[in-house]
């Protein structure tokens, strides 16, 4: 069974999502934590160390990057990135040229 939703500051600058991220596990973070995790000095997200993730983590990760460059605020996804997180965006239809990647 996958720990529980977390996230931390990796690295100065980046936040890493860790654990399950899942729909009712993202909705409990955001209400805790929205402001921080959309607001907060990061130039770049890390999904590496997730354990569970669905649709609603795409929408959070698509969401979480619009939100940045609407703010004219540095961004980045750092690669690699899940199989699973590829599946969905794959499955819904997104490609990968709408997330800025920053490729290992």
């Amino acid at each position: 069974m996958p720990n529980e939703a977390r996230w931390q500051e990796k690295e100065p600058g980046v936040l890493a999502l860790a654990g399950d991220w899942r729909l009712p596990s993202l909705a409990q973070q955001l209400r805790q934590d929205a402001r921080f995790l959309y607001e907060g000095d990061w130039r770049m997200l890390s999904l590496a160390d997730l354990q569970a993730l669905d649709s609603a983590t795409v929408a959070f990760v698509l969401d979480w990057q619009d939100q940045r460059r609407r703010a004219a605020k540095a961004h980045a996804i750092c690669s690699p990135l899940p199989q699973k997180f590829l599946d969905l965006l794959g499955l819904y239809g997104v490609s990968r040229q709408w997330l800025e990647i920053l490729e290992e």
